[in-house]
């Protein structure tokens, strides 16, 4: 099969798998808002599909920097990437703080300029907190900036993600202790081993059965969500982060490789097109202005959020692309 013909192959398999954790999403807030006897699949949901979508872009990145011979990248690589991101993140930002301004009492200058930063992991506005995600993805492009122009003694991929591994637990109580979000860590090293592994990664699991693979994401999956349920993340969060990130790398193999042939289906690549939108307004009916307030129905209120939030992502990209192309 030519280059091309298994790039897009890759892409409408990552579609795929980019709609399935962005539904998963929804559910993990859902989950929270209206229903707590469903907060261990919540935590479950929201833990282990944050990192898949962190795996879908360290894939993406890394397989083409792979394919490249590994070159140092500039600072301006690093712009760009931001650049893409604020397309949509800005016009977002405006629409909230206007209507926390109009709407409610706690709107105030450091949240905006903290968010302006991407830096709202470290300044969360309550019923907001999902944008932790912005400070966390530039972390990553950051990161794979500085990985890139490590000089050739330094770079040792297999030392440096072990050490980082070893270290991990320390730094995640510092970070915690000092009240800051010690979760990035593991994350960060995570989404930095599947980019500079990509291609053999994939190489690895495109040769495993799909029966294998599908006991794997059972006895995986199993035991990470009865985790969960025993209070793993009121007990240890770091723990709860690397087994989330264990069972997303599952989720991820086995989905690549079930839906590997797969062709390109025209809605699911439009989802997988304003994916990033619907994340980001995902969280203007829940929490305080919840729908489940006026649906008392679980699936009809999840339908509902997931219709209204279609609609506000759709009009937000198109909006956005209309405003790119004048300019």
């Amino acid at each position: 099969m030519p280059e091309q013909e298994i790039r897009q192959q890759r892409n409408a398999t990552f579609d795929i798998i980019r709609v399935v954790a962005l539904i998963a999403i929804l559910m993990c807030h859902s989950c929270f808002d209206n229903f707590p006897a469903l907060m261990g699949i919540g935590r479950y949901l929201g833990v282990t599909f944050n990192f898949l979508f962190l795996i879908l872009s360290a894939f993406l990145l890394g397989s083409s920097w792979n394919n490249k011979g590994c070159p140092k990248l500039s600072f301006e690589y690093v712009g760009k990437r931001v650049a893409k991101l604020s397309k949509s993140y800005y016009p977002y930002l405006i629409v909230l703080f206007l209507f926390l301004y109009f709407s409610q009492d706690y709107f105030n200058w450091r949240n905006l300029m903290t968010h302006t930063l991407y830096l709202p992991w470290f300044d969360k506005i309550d019923g907001f907190g999902h944008l932790w995600f912005m400070t966390m993805i530039v972390l990553c492009y950051i990161s794979i900036w500085v990985l890139s122009n490590l000089s050739k003694w330094a770079y040792r991929p297999n030392s440096l993600i072990y050490g980082a591994l070893i270290g991990g637990g320390g730094i995640d109580w510092c970070l915690t202790d000092i009240g800051l979000p010690g979760y990035m860590f593991p994350y960060l090293v995570g989404y930095l081993f599947v980019f500079t592994y990509s291609n053999r990664i994939l190489e690895v699991i495109s040769k495993c059965s799909i029966s294998a693979l599908l006991a794997q994401f059972l006895v995986i999956n199993t035991i990470v969500i009865w985790s969960f349920y025993n209070s793993l993340y009121e007990k240890s969060p770091f723990i709860s982060y690397l087994i989330g990130m264990i069972s997303a790398s599952s989720i991820f193999c086995t989905f690549y490789v079930l839906f590997k042939n797969t062709s390109r289906i025209k809605f699911i690549e439009w989802l997988s097109g304003i994916s990033f939108e619907i994340y980001l307004v995902h969280e203007f009916f829940l929490g305080r202005f919840s729908i489940y307030r006026l649906v008392d129905n679980a699936l009809l209120g999840f339908m509902t959020l997931f219709s209204s939030n279609l609609y506000k992502a759709s009009k937000m990209h198109l909006y956005t692309t209309l405003i790119i192309f004048v300019y």
